[in-house]
């Protein structure tokens, strides 16, 4: 028969570590159990995965800013920087940079993604 070191069956021995982690993290956790994400591709036909990939390659590739722009409406306005407390006892502080040349144009093809995504389903 199998035996750990200490003379116990690997089984019992793999239950009291798993145990052990458990104990030794339980205090850090301070929220239940977050289900799982629902993670089916929403395009299931080849079809409408080909015109939604067609469509964002085309979006993406080409100058259209103005495009982009009038299918998502008027600008919105965000802080440039965004300041985030990390650390342990939340005293640090991390500026993430928002600046519109960065984000803009991503923000706008996110947008007119999912509009796509919500005409082709």
């Amino acid at each position: 028969m199998d035996q750990t070191g200490a003379g116990h069956p690997p089984e019992e021995y793999e239950d009291d570590l798993v145990g052990e982690v458990v104990e030794d993290q339980d205090p850090n956790v301070r929220h239940d159990a977050i289900p799982t994400a629902y993670h089916e591709a929403p395009l299931t036909a080849p079809e409408l995965l080909a015109v939604f990939s067609d469509a964002i390659d085309t979006l993406r590739s080409n100058d259209n800013e103005g495009v982009l722009r009038s299918i998502v409406g008027p600008a919105v306005v965000w802080d440039p920087v965004e300041v985030v407390k990390v650390g342990h006892r939340r005293r640090k502080e991390l500026v993430i940079s928002l600046d519109d040349a960065t984000w803009e144009r991503r923000a706008l093809l996110w947008t007119v993604a999912l509009r796509l995504l919500d005409n082709l389903v």
